[in-house]
């Protein structure tokens, strides 16, 4: 059975010296393992193929995985710069993204921009609406170049989007 694949990030180095991969997440996936469990993932660059998952530890926007698959630090060394995917069922049930509507946006240099009111889901590039003060609204791609952190505990996206941005609306 052929399934859809959302992309959840990719790895960046190997981690401790038994084989595990630091698996550093895409700023629009959060994910929420604790209440839709992934068992697999699947890993590609020029091919896919499933890896399953024995262990994981979130740490910030970064994930540690212990694959069953991979059993030393040369075949783990194999897989960094590579993309992972999770079936398209379980990323819809596991983003949480949509939870940071009425979040506020804060600029790292200009401070506070505006309110979260919209995420617009396309396949090419998701995008976020930010409403400011006065009511205009404008929208900034959900991207790692442009979403740097997102703090559930305060309720606050922060990022450096281009600050002309703002102002194409």
């Amino acid at each position: 059975m052929i399934t859809n694949q959302k992309n959840i990030g990719k790895i960046t180095t190997t981690y401790g010296n038994k084989g595990q991969l630091l698996l550093r997440l895409s700023p629009y996936f959060e994910p929420n393992f604790q209440n839709y469990p992934v068992e697999s993932i699947f890993i590609s660059q020029k091919y896919t193929k499933k890896f399953f998952i024995e262990n994981f530890q979130k740490k910030n926007q970064k994930i540690i995985l212990t694959l069953k698959e991979i059993n030393s630090l040369e075949e783990a060394y194999r897989l960094i710069n590579y993309e992972v995917f999770i079936d398209e069922d379980l990323y819809n049930q596991n983003n949480k993204q949509k939870d940071i509507i009425n979040f506020s946006f804060i600029h790292e240099t200009e401070g506070y921009w505006g309110i979260i009111n919209d995420i617009i889901l396309n396949s090419a590039n998701p995008l976020v609406s930010i409403k400011q003060k006065n009511g205009n609204e404008f929208l900034i791609p959900f991207n790692e170049e442009n979403i740097k952190n997102i703090d559930y505990q305060k309720k606050e996206v922060t990022g450096n989007p281009l600050t002309e941005l703002k102002e194409l609306n």
